[in-house]
């Protein structure tokens, strides 16, 4: 049965809200654009090797992107 309307803008929508690597966005803690890409590979090893001196270690902005590119979202 083919796709209403509705659904096909609902499944863009959410083609659109999923997160690229290359997006990009600002990093309040370090004050500058990142992409989504630099964010988790610095959140992952500052938080990985207890790097507590970097603005990355268990940064809640960094979380979150990790959640939302883990998720699909």
């Amino acid at each position: 049965m083919p796709l209403t309307l509705t659904e096909l803008q609902e499944i863009r929508r959410q083609r659109k809200a999923r997160l690229s690597l290359d997006d990009t966005f600002y990093c309040r803690p370090r004050r500058r654009s990142l992409s989504i890409e630099e964010c988790l590979n610095d959140y992952t090893q500052a938080t990985a090797f207890k790097q507590k001196a970097r603005s990355c270690y268990l940064c809640p902005l960094g979380k979150e992107h990790r959640d939302a590119y883990g998720s699909g979202g």
